[in-house]
């Protein structure tokens, strides 16, 4: 056994050798495939006013307890020592029946307990680079904050909360899953590129489609053989522990389940939705828009709203999502907005001494969606998704454009820092002016929380309901831009 380990571990680190040096080397074309219908309008003309939110856990009431232990494949990495029947109650876990991992606070992988639930260094991992590096300072025995980046500190003490590390088992598992992966590889294999279950291509991972009994077609997102190393695994099941959490939640998009298939050479963690209509990008940015109304437009931007107050108000949340843009958006066949592409996001976590909220250090970011305190490296929490809600909102009324996409991303990044923000347009009615401002406030504590922005957009659509220009086209609105006090 003990060898069995050691050889569990070379094999692991040549992996991540060979997969880091290919990551040099490969590059993936992106593909859009989504289906196209005049006939279809993709956004609902009569908004749900159901504020009801998922306020409890989806575990049920506790059954009996057992060993969790070697629930799923891939044992080397989530090893479940130590959950006794004792600490199941930290966990919040009711019924344990419906209870697939665990996924150890003190970090994996356990041979060196690296990485946290939010793939970032745990403190005892962290202390020891500190030290190897020779970069410990004095303050550091005394001092609560510990040098996460080179450019970032955060409190020692801060941890997600201990119910966000628990997987529940899926609707749809490996059994149903892996027979999917195999007839994937078989059209691979058969037909190239021209695989009619591709989707997109990505980088990191690869989405494809298939006709299932009872679901239609579902959307399959396999993350690629060659990335499956530790922080990566993480990221997919923090993915899949969010979207099943809010489960019952109509703005977030739905996973009807997810596998780690054993002894795979091509696939690694693979989860499965029901296909969608379109993404919002590629809707905002076709010949669709100009047939937009200030209502619909309204409508659009109380969706993203709904969207991000969900994962904002995650029981054991915040969930910080980190990366909004319109793509990250789905649009059903009835014309509802979710939110999707949960897996670079963060749980917000809290000091385990004061109970009080903390923020986090972020690796690099880049593109022209993101908050100030992005690019400057500084600590993050969920107000920088209040800045990109604000960007969205602004983009919904400007014709699906990229905030500052006229100048290149370094000269994006010193804009946004330096407090330049995107110019407002008449397409705005002057409360949506005013809010978009307050969300791009350069002082993250200084932003609105998400509970405040969704009850203002629907406090506007309440007062625009008998406007004259509600019905009016885009690009006949005309509403004066504000300045100063009126601001």
């Amino acid at each position: 056994m003990r060898h069995q380990r050691n050889r569990t571990r070379i094999v692991s680190k040549i992996k991540y050798i060979i997969g880091s040096l290919i990551v040099f080397a490969v590059f993936s074309m992106y593909l859009i495939y989504y289906f196209r219908s005049d006939d279809i309008n993709p956004v609902i003309l009569e908004r749900k006013l159901d504020h009801t939110e998922i306020t409890k856990d989806v575990v049920e009431p506790l059954k009996k307890t057992r060993n969790l232990k070697g629930t799923i494949p891939f044992d080397a990495i989530f090893d479940l020592k130590g959950f006794s029947e004792e600490n199941l109650k930290e966990y919040n876990i009711k019924n344990v029946e419906d209870v697939e991992l665990i996924i150890p606070p003190t970090g994996l992988p356990p041979d060196n307990r690296k990485y946290d639930l939010n793939g970032v260094y745990t403190r005892e991992y962290l202390e020891k680079v500190v030290k190897r590096d020779n970069e410990w300072k004095t303050e550091y025995d005394t001092n609560d904050l510990l040098p996460w980046t080179h450019v970032c500190e955060s409190n020692k003490y801060c941890l997600p909360k201990k119910p966000a590390h628990v997987v529940q088992k899926p609707e749809i598992g490996c059994k149903e899953i892996i027979p999917i992966l195999d007839e994937i590889r078989e059209c691979v294999k058969k037909s190239g590129d021209d695989c009619s279950m591709i989707l997109d291509a990505g980088f990191w991972r690869d989405v494809y489609e298939k006709e299932l009994p009872d679901y239609g077609y579902v959307v399959i997102k396999v993350l690629k053989k060659k990335h499956e190393e530790t922080r990566n695994l993480i990221r997919s099941y923090r993915e899949t522990i969010v979207m099943e959490a809010l489960a019952n939640n109509p703005w977030v998009v739905h996973e009807l389940g997810h596998c780690l298939p054993p002894k795979d050479d091509v696939f690694s963690y693979a989860s499965v939705a029901i296909k969608q209509y379109s993404n919002l990008r590629d809707f905002l940015t076709s010949s669709k828009y100009r047939k937009l109304t200030l209502e619909i437009l309204l409508n659009i931007s109380w969706q993203l709203a709904k969207g991000v107050q969900a994962i904002h108000n995650l029981p054991y949340g915040p969930y910080v999502h980190a990366d909004l843009q319109p793509r990250q958006f789905l649009i059903n066949p009835e014309g509802k907005i979710l939110i999707n592409d949960l897996n670079r996001g963060k749980f917000l976590t809290y000091n385990s001494l004061t109970g009080e909220p903390c923020d986090y250090c972020g690796s690099t970011s880049k593109g022209r969606w993101r908050a100030p305190e992005e690019y400057a490296r500084t600590p993050l929490n969920e107000k920088l998704d209040i800045f990109t809600l604000g960007n969205m909102i602004w983009s919904v009324f400007s014709d699906g454009d990229q905030p500052f996409q006229d100048f290149s991303k370094p000269d994006v990044y010193d804009r946004v820092m330096r407090g330049e923000r995107p110019k407002l347009n008449k397409h705005m009615p002057p409360e949506i002016q005013r809010l978009i401002k307050r969300t791009w406030e350069h002082k993250p504590k200084n932003r609105p929380i998400i509970d405040v922005v969704a009850e203002t957009l629907d406090n506007i659509i309440i007062q625009y309901e008998n406007h004259p220009q509600l019905n009016t086209l885009v690009d006949d609105l005309d509403f004066a831009l504000l300045e100063g006090d009126d601001m």
